[in-house]
């Protein structure tokens, strides 16, 4: 086998293959995810209340939530109020509520919110509990508001 030039490719293509047979699965259930709208995507603008310098200011974020191949929901999250602050993580449900996870991009925050689910009104204003860990580690937590 070793004399015939093929043995390289019978192994390189066997070992893509296992490299790739764990995401295989994955790409073929985002495929039918596709096809399917979730309660929770499209484009969120989120307020909140923040203190810098000793004053209170108000921020906001538009969050734009799509499906995602690792995830079910992913969020990318863009701040209005400063240029270089955004954010990306997940989205998901757990019992009766739906679980945000951000990571900071350029910086080192993590930010967790908790929404409930079913969202319990037709009213595009909804109020999440925010848990998060700013800078210099200091932890922060406080009710924030989403506009659909």
């Amino acid at each position: 086998m070793l004399n015939s030039p093929n043995w390289f490719i019978v192994v390189v293509i066997g070992a893509l293959t296992g490299y790739f047979f764990n995401y295989i699965p994955k790409f073929i259930f985002y495929f039918f995810r596709f096809f399917s709208k979730e309660q929770m995507e499209g484009s969120w603008y989120e307020y909140h209340f923040n203190y810098e310098n000793g004053e209170e200011k108000l921020r906001m974020e538009e969050w734009k939530i799509s499906k995602g191949i690792y995830n079910k929901l992913s969020i990318k999250a863009k701040s209005l109020s400063y240029e270089k602050l955004s954010y990306h993580g997940t989205l998901c449900k757990e019992r009766d509520y739906w679980i945000a996870k951000f990571v900071a991009e350029g910086h080192d925050e993590e930010v967790f919110c908790r929404l409930t689910a079913p969202i319990p009104s037709n009213d595009n204003i909804i109020h999440w509990l925010v848990v998060s860990c700013r800078f210099q580690w200091k932890a922060s937590s406080g009710t924030t508001s989403s506009l659909t």
